[in-house]
């Protein structure tokens, strides 16, 4: 909308002209990432991948949780799984055990680490791969699983039953632990 004010003075007429523009600023609405809801009171799949028996005691119930062997599955639901992260992280960080529910673990935000643990849910076929495989494999895995692959990979060695020197040079290198004090 245009104004017009006209001012006189002796010498100069002039005509002064004033528009007045409303500037509308256009937002354009990002997506809000949400967490998908879960509810806390599902029971949730969680699988043992230490190499061994696995005993978690809820601090806020007193529930104790024991996993027998590698690969157990025990139900867990949510809401303790959240306690779990908060009160003894090393369970789901290490990782000692595995959630067996993809929804689960993008809500515990654990899904970065569990990209890392392909390749070694199953310690026989890991065990089955090549020397450059396995150590590609180690380069990237987390402790705790470090830790259940030393120690079945002493039990493979005690038994006779892994006797390739590269995979056990690349162990050994790889998990820092000396495997030739287990041979028969």
């Amino acid at each position: 909308m245009a104004t017009r004010k006209r001012t006189a003075s002796p010498k100069n007429e002039m005509e002064i002209t004033q528009e007045n523009t409303n500037t509308v600023e256009v937002q354009q609405e990002k997506p809000i990432m949400r967490k998908k809801q879960i509810d806390l009171d599902m029971l949730v799949p969680c699988r043992n991948v230490t190499d061994g028996r696995l005993v978690y005691k809820s601090r806020k119930t007193g529930l104790q949780t024991i996993w027998m062997s590698h690969g157990d599955i025990e139900y867990i639901d949510v809401g303790e799984l959240l306690t779990m992260k908060a009160s003894q992280p090393k369970f789901l960080n290490e990782p000692w055990l595995v959630i067996e529910n993809d929804d689960v673990v993008e809500y515990l935000g654990l899904k970065h680490l569990y990209q890392r643990l392909v390749g070694t849910e199953d310690l026989d076929l890991f065990f089955n791969k090549t020397h450059t495989e396995m150590a590609e494999i180690l380069d990237r895995t987390p402790n705790g699983t470090k830790d259940a692959i030393a120690t079945r990979a002493r039990k493979l060695v005690e038994e006779g039953t892994l006797y390739d020197n590269r995979k056990i040079r690349v162990l050994e290198e790889k998990l820092k632990i000396d495997l030739s004090l287990f041979e028969k």
